[in-house]
């Protein structure tokens, strides 16, 4: 991805039950997304915790170093 911004989303279900999904996309311009990756299904065992924890990683593929900025996070519910 091109650019110095970009805006990342996860949909995920995180009521109780089995099979929840979350579904990954990012934008360039914050109002059209496109997906990436596939559906990952969400563990409801009592090992996993499907409550609300998020995080956001630098990979450096290239060499060590790179930072990333949040400037802002939302949560939203339907």
């Amino acid at each position: 991805v091109s650019g110095g911004r970009i805006w990342l989303r996860v949909n995920a279900d995180i009521r109780p039950g089995s099979g929840r999904q979350a579904k990954f996309s990012y934008s360039t311009d914050g109002v059209n997304f496109t997906s990436f990756g596939p559906a990952f299904t969400m563990g409801n065992a009592w090992q996993f915790f499907m409550g609300y924890r998020f995080g956001i990683f630098n990979y450096a593929t290239q060499s060590l170093g790179g930072s990333v900025t949040v400037n802002r996070f939302d949560l939203t519910t339907p």
